[in-house]
């Protein structure tokens, strides 16, 4: 009689009554804030935390990528840049591989599944949180990421919109956008203080 669902976008679904509750994830902040930022000036550390396959857009993550370490405005910020790609999933062999055809493969770190305060670490050293999800509901990572207190850029699906709030905390742009996830990407390493 009662249906319990992490997201809110569960209640557009066909034959949803009122016996609905939305309960959405928790995170615990005080490894978080017990753990003190420890960010490379000289190095622009973008992470992402979740399952490595289709649906969450890391092909398109990987050719923004490109993108942004070709791109003139960067290459004068005399800036060095990594992507940090923590989890595991069907694709991961695949996204190597295309790393690797892009020619970025030095560019982009692949950690595997990673939990604990080795997690939280991450999160601390990295300078923005990014989610290019094609289809989500509210994944752990990006309040995992606010607990952090990183800025997210992540695509406009699900429930995100309730915990990216525009010039807050972070950006919305479109899936399978990749020219405005190269842009906001860019921006972001061009904006420390934000």
């Amino acid at each position: 009689t009662q249906e319990v669902s992490i997201a809110e976008n569960f209640l557009k679904a066909v034959n949803v009554n009122e016996h609905i509750a939305v309960v959405p994830y928790g995170v615990d902040t005080a490894p978080f804030d017990a753990t003190p930022a420890n960010r490379s000036p000289e190095r622009f550390n973008v992470l992402y935390v979740g399952r490595l396959d289709f649906q969450k857009g890391l092909d398109n993550l990987l050719r923004a990528t490109k993108k942004v370490i070709e791109s003139n405005g960067f290459i004068q910020s005399h800036k060095d840049f990594m992507l940090h790609l923590v989890g595991s999933g069907p694709d991961r062999k695949g996204l190597e591989n295309l790393a690797q055809k892009l020619g970025i493969e030095k560019y982009v770190h692949f950690y595997g599944y990673v939990t604990g305060q080795d997690l939280v670490h991450l999160y601390k050293a990295c300078d923005l949180f990014v989610l290019p999800s094609r289809t989500e509901a509210l994944p752990l990572s990006v309040l995992e990421a606010c607990a952090a207190r990183l800025p997210i850029l992540a695509t406009n699906t699900g429930d995100l919109r309730n915990v990216v709030i525009e010039n807050v905390n972070g950006h919305l742009i479109e899936p399978d956008d990749i020219d405005e996830l190269a842009y906001y990407l860019e921006y972001f390493a061009g904006n420390p203080h934000l």
